[in-house]
């Protein structure tokens, strides 16, 4: 087994006990919005977005410039 597979099996534990301890649900209010939730949901909604945006966000960024 290589380290990447032991790596991404460690990973995988991590975020599965993650899952697990976090399954109260929380509300969330956004503006007039009301929703109910996982709170391992909500904090892994919030980190893909932080992810996409940080991803997207350079690429924009100099596509500006070149303008």
């Amino acid at each position: 087994m290589s380290l990447s597979h032991i790596m991404g099996a460690a990973l995988l534990a991590i975020f599965i006990i993650f899952i697990l301890q976090n399954m109260a649900s929380v509300t969330v209010n956004f503006l007039v919005f009301e929703i109910s939730m996982p709170r391992a949901l909500l904090l892994s909604l919030t980190l893909l977005i932080g992810v996409l945006i940080g991803i997207f966000l350079p690429f924009e960024l100099q596509r500006k410039r070149k303008s």
